[in-house]
This record gives structure tokens, C-alpha cells and sequence, in this order.
């Protein structure tokens, strides 16, 4: 995806993922998309916000007009990660 790759050429991303949550129930044939990235620290990610979201935000309207609407929600690690072991 053109856009999670112009992401990552900013100082301090790491990792993109584009998640589907499937369809949207309430209105017919539209996709819920989520787009997840792991940044270095806070200041990456306040890097980001006050120079690079305004415009790829403006982009994504001008592409996709009233289809496109975007949310942030910003997570912390909280220092525990497991896997299996078998």
C-alpha cells in the first residue's frame, strides 16, 4: 500500500499493518479498515502528527472524497509480551 509506505519513511516508524474488520453492517458495501503502526517513542509519533498527518489526511480525502474517514487511537506498551512455547 502506497500510503503504510510513505509512512514508513518517517524518522521513527517501524512497522505498518492494514487490518480488515470486514463490512460495515450499517451501511451496505462499505469496508472497515484499520491501519496500525509501532513508532519508536512519543516524540516519533508527535513528530508525526504536527508535520505529516494534515496533509496525509487532506490526501485522503481528496482521493476518496465523503467515502473516507479516519479515527486515532494511540496505544502504550505495557511491557508484557508472551508467546507459546511449543
Amino acid at each position: 500500500m502506497p500510503h503504510i509506505e510513505e509512512i514508513l519513511k518517517i524518522d521513527g516508524f517501524l512497522e505498518g499493518n492494514v487490518f480488515s474488520m470486514g463490512t460495515d453492517p450499517s451501511v451496505p458495501g462499505k469496508s472497515l479498515i484499520i491501519s496500525q503502526y509501532q513508532v519508536t517513542d512519543q516524540s516519533a509519533l508527535d513528530n508525526y502528527i504536527t508535520h505529516h498527518a494534515p496533509a496525509m489526511r487532506a490526501d485522503g480525502v481528496a482521493k476518496f472524497g465523503n467515502k473516507f474517514s479516519a479515527t486515532r487511537r494511540v496505544y502504550t506498551h505495557a511491557g508484557i509480551s508472551l508467546k507459546r512455547k511449543d
